[in-house]
């Protein structure tokens, strides 16, 4: 039992003095533990006492409940530790408990009781400074996860059941030399693991009250001095209350505080902000200032789809030929002859001067153009003659009129030489391929030439009344195939 007072005794001492320095001269106290060197301020030392409930082959209930009556199985027992804290988050502990523990089967009539040394060292992880918004020094409670391993040293006497006293029969023993539980020897040694929660309250900057609920697995089957051939290990729960006093107080190892759940809320949505409403969040939006409806890329930025530098939504030539352009996106025409630098091979045509799509001087006027004459379908008729302005032809598809994506750069080029040459006139002529009837045909290449016009008119500002409109359906073409892309299409005629 000598061990057993010790552990009593240091359990009172503990109490006993973190009350003193919970209600006596807190500034001496507080002076005396502030000189202590910083290492001893992250130590710690505790006791409790509390109960015991074993968990053998031994046991009335297997559910867990504790019988009473006849031979009670509630034991109970006494602990101390010391410990060292290595952060806010983990610490380490070591301990010794002294644990009275028994066990009942009346339908076996057999109980036994044993007492136990426990040795072992643990870690405790502080699970409140890790989630908690708020400080070690301003919180009231803490709670630990434990887990550890230790040496269980245990000396059991198993009984029949008769009167239910400890003067009933010994039928085994473990630990001692004999049946005479007198005679005593070394107590018998296994290995264990254990696991457990700690939850603490703050009283005062040194010193907690103290719960903890730990379970521990013993590396045995003997116990309860009876071993089981189908049986798993033996097994005792500890439940204790008791004090901690902190020799550096709680605070002294400083808690990085976790920062609050609504703030960090805050700044999730604060990167989740579209301040230009594109799609692209601010912290993602490399332009956070685009306007409204402008289409951009992954990275905010507007879209430029003939990559000049210049955004489509500012870009007065969406697909330019070159990458020299000016401010407005428009391909830089030195020579303002219509036909863009980097495509004109004679880059200092003389002012008003008519141009092919390369950019050489031309010969301008009429030559040999005989008038427009209407036909009895009512769609005019192309002239006999006339003179090729070198403008780019537009293209279409089978059976079709409209003006495309695809047809942007040619007539993007027309409508620079009329920019460029303000007298010049255009016979817009209409061309299909051999697919279709003759008569079919020709509307269809007057609707194609129509639509160049509106196009140039409604989108470039050309006056409407220098174009002539004209087909010749699949009168004039140019492949020998009967479907063929080169037949569909629109020239440009220099007129009157």
């Amino acid at each position: 039992m000598k061990i057993k007072n010790l552990i009593l005794t240091t359990a009172a001492a503990v109490l006993i003095s973190s009350t003193v320095s919970a209600q006596g001269d807190q500034d001496t106290s507080a002076s005396f533990l502030d000189s202590l060197p910083s290492f001893m301020k992250q130590m710690y030392i505790g006791a409790g006492m509390g109960s015991a409930l074993a968990y053998t082959d031994i046991k009335q209930y297997p559910n867990g409940t504790p019988v009473i009556q006849y031979r009670t199985e509630l034991g109970y027992g006494f602990n101390a530790f010391a410990g060292y804290k290595l952060n806010p988050y983990l610490s380490f502990t070591g301990s010794l408990a002294f644990a009275r523990l028994n066990g009942t089967k009346r339908s076996s009539q057999t109980w036994f009781t044993s007492s136990v040394l426990q040795w072992d060292a643990s870690v405790r992880f502080n699970v409140a400074n890790a989630i908690s918004k708020k400080t070690i020094e301003s919180r009231k409670f803490d709670v630990n996860l434990l887990a550890g391993l230790g040496i269980s040293a245990f000396r059991t006497s198993r009984h029949q059941l008769t009167n239910g006293y400890s003067s009933d029969p010994v039928v085994a023993v473990v630990g001692y030399n004999s049946l005479d539980t007198e005679d005593t020897k070394g107590r018998t040694q296994e290995g264990s693991i254990y696991g457990g929660i700690s939850v603490s309250y703050r009283v005062n900057k040194y010193f907690d009250i103290n719960l903890d609920m730990k379970g521990y697995y013993l590396n045995s089957d003997n116990l309860d001095a009876f071993v089981s051939t189908n049986a798993s290990n033996d097994m005792y729960i500890y439940n204790s209350i008791g004090g901690i006093f902190h020799f550096g107080g709680r605070g002294a190892v400083k808690q990085e505080v976790a920062p609050a759940m609504d703030t960090r809320l805050d700044e999730l949505i604060e990167k989740l902000k579209d301040t230009d409403g594109d799609g692209v969040a601010d912290y993602l939006d490399i332009d956070n200032n685009t306007p409204a409806g402008v289409k951009v890329y992954a990275d905010g930025t507007a879209i430029d789809t003939d990559g000049d530098g210049v955004a489509d939504y500012l870009d007065q030539e969406r697909v330019s030929p070159c990458k020299e352009v000016d401010a407005n996106g428009v391909s830089k025409d030195g020579d303002t002859d219509g036909v863009a630098d980097c495509n004109d091979i004679e880059p200092n045509t003389k002012a008003g001067a008519q141009v092919d799509s390369k950019g050489k001087a031309i010969a301008t006027g009429p030559i040999g153009i005989s008038p427009a004459i209407p036909s009895n379908d009512g769609v005019t008729d192309a002239p006999s003659a006339g003179v090729i302005s070198g403008l780019p032809s537009v293209f279409f598809p089978s059976n079709s009129n409209s003006v495309t994506y695809k047809n942007y750069n040619a007539l993007t080029q027309v409508a620079q030489f009329m920019k460029a040459n303000p007298s010049a006139k255009l016979i817009i002529v209409g061309n299909s391929d051999k697919s279709g009837s003759a008569s079919y045909n020709k509307v269809l290449g007057q609707k194609r030439a129509q639509s160049v016009v509106n196009h140039l008119v409604q989108q470039n500002g050309i006056d409407a009344s220098r174009f002539t409109v004209q087909s010749k359906g699949s009168d004039d073409p140019i492949s020998t195939r009967r479907n063929s892309g080169q037949d569909r299409r629109v020239d440009f005629l220099l007129g009157l």
